[in-house]
């Protein structure tokens, strides 16, 4: 929910000009959004960077970081670099680890 109340404010935005200023400042190195991967990233490693948030199956927990890290890599949302999560192999790992589980429902 957090990554929404982030983003959201930028795709209500009518003026493109200042959606894209929105945006930049979001995955700037000091941005809300990079924080908020970062305390994802923490939550990964916490649990053993095993490509699973909560224990060593898939939860609510990878569905819902599926859902949101899918969103910023697809390309969907201009401004945000295809490439936002380079810097977190362990989210990287989580989103193919959760995809596999997804696709094998």
């Amino acid at each position: 929910e957090d990554s929404y109340n982030l983003i959201g404010p930028t795709i209500r935005e009518q003026d493109e000009e200042k959606k894209m200023a929105m945006r930049k400042a979001l995955v700037a190195e000091d941005g809300s959004l990079t924080k908020w991967l970062q305390g994802l990233s923490k939550l990964a490693e916490r649990n053993g960077n095993n490509g699973y948030f909560v224990g060593s199956t898939g939860t609510i927990a990878d569905l819902k970081a599926n859902a949101v890290l899918g969103w910023l890599v697809s390309g969907i949302l201009d401004g945000f670099p295809k490439t936002i999560l380079d810097n977190h192999p362990n989210l990287q790992k989580a989103l193919e680890v959760s995809n596999a589980w997804i696709e094998s429902a």
